[in-house]
């Protein structure tokens, strides 16, 4: 029709039977109307057999002007649902590609003009996503295990197992990023990433070895101090007590127990600790980590890190160390909440938004271990993104590294079928 006037200008006849409630997608590119529509088969009664629907289609090509048959070919399955949903078709660099199909058809006549060589990128395992595939110039994004890159100049596929979009919406690629709402899938919940989130490309930061630039000097910085780890019966100095993580302390409680004193915190709180006469807590939302007289509750100092701590600190001679979801490892003097160093584990200082909250890409639970006067933690979310995940130990004196070692991978071999349906390794 004309767009201004409505006016007819040309009708066809579609010789596929549609398929009853859907199944049938139009595409117009550079003025060539494309059409898949599925064929069904009729029983003596004329109505569709709607559960035994052949699994194939026919693809047709019209000039724009006047409705002329261009070509006719094989359509294709796309993956989402039963074949009764409407399948993909692209265009992209004058090649249409049409569902499950690894060949890619001339937009003018229809002959194959290029062939993908996909060998086991699509795991056979694994049912599809409830949404449909989505491309751009270079890549056609299929939602079969989670996310499959195919590659569109050349062979370097990768299948994404660790993403997940929401039914029906899907996955977006939009201004050089991928747009991946939150997905109520259950697949693969000990890898898969949470949230909403805009995922681009990798960059070489994230193989960056934090080097002397990294570690900050505070006022109560001292190189030559001693941080000897000493644990006493009535301490409890790190979270579940030690570096075993045993839940026990040699202490002797009363049989009956009354309430000593409470204080009010601003927000949710992590374990306390405890060494001497000194209790340390962390409010989560407010970044705050607090000291108390272990006693009385009367406050003795406060310090405010850049991002929340999400667990409890630890106790390391004089000092109090603790992670921080800003990507940095804090110590402080016990004694008065005074920085002695600051150590930034993320590659690079990119920040991201989590929980209504801005935070580093690599963000550092707050338990740190402590362990024969070494101080170990974990940077990153995941070890199949942003560079994988940073393992680090630490003098607890002077922030200096002792040893670091990355937690990449491992990414999904696409010449195996991997994985089961609701686990990955």
């Amino acid at each position: 029709m004309d767009a201004k006037t409505g006016r007819e200008q040309w009708r066809v006849a579609n010789d596929a039977e549609r398929v009853f409630g859907g199944g049938s997608t139009l595409v117009m590119n550079d003025g060539v109307v494309l059409y898949n529509c599925y064929k069904t088969k009729a029983n003596a009664a004329g109505r569709s057999k709607h559960n035994k629907i052949a699994k194939t289609s026919m693809l047709t090509a019209f000039d724009a002007k006047d409705g002329k048959v261009l070509w006719t070919n094989q359509g294709g399955v796309g993956w989402a649902g039963a074949s009764t949903e409407p399948t993909d078709l692209f265009v992209a660099h004058g090649i249409v590609w049409c569902g499950q199909n690894e060949q890619g058809l001339d937009l003018r006549t229809g002959q194959v003009k290029k062939e993908l060589k996909l060998g086991t990128l699509v795991s056979l395992g694994h049912h599809p996503r409830c949404y449909r595939s989505k491309a751009t110039e270079d890549f056609l994004i299929w939602p079969k295990r989670g996310a499959e890159f195919v590659d569109l100049n050349g062979n370097h596929h990768m299948r994404q197992d660790w993403l997940r979009a929401p039914c029906f919406t899907g996955l977006v690629p939009a201004n050089g990023l991928l747009y991946v709402p939150p997905s109520q899938c259950f697949c693969y919940p000990g890898v898969k990433l949470s949230g909403f989130l805009a995922l681009a490309a990798g960059s070489s930061a994230e193989h960056r070895t934090p080097n002397e630039e990294h570690l900050e000097r505070g006022p109560a910085y001292v190189s030559s101090s001693n941080s000897t780890f000493q644990i006493s019966d009535s301490d409890w100095p790190m979270y579940r007590h030690d570096a075993l993580r045993s839940g026990a302390a040699k202490l002797s409680v009363p049989a009956t127990l009354t309430t000593l004193w409470q204080t009010q915190l601003a927000c949710g709180a992590t374990q306390p600790v405890i060494a001497g006469n000194q209790l340390f807590v962390a409010e989560k939302d407010t970044h705050c980590v607090r000291c108390l007289d272990a006693a009385t509750g009367k406050s003795l100092w406060n310090f405010t890190a850049g991002g929340r701590v999400d667990s409890a600190p630890t106790i390391c001679g004089t000092r109090v160390l603790f992670g921080c979801a800003d990507g940095s490892v804090y110590c402080l003097r016990a004694a008065d909440g005074a920085l002695v160093w600051r150590f930034l584990a993320a590659p690079e200082d990119r920040r991201v938004v989590s929980f209504e909250q801005v935070e580093s890409a690599w963000p550092i639970h707050g338990s740190v271990l402590v362990q024969n006067g070494v101080v170990y933690f974990a940077s990153g979310r995941s070890s199949f993104l942003d560079g994988g995940i940073t393992v680090f130990a630490l003098n607890p004196a002077t922030g200096a590294v002792l040893h670091q070692q990355q937690l990449e991978g491992p990414k999904p071999d696409i010449t195996k079928d991997e994985g089961g349906p609701f686990t990955m390794e």
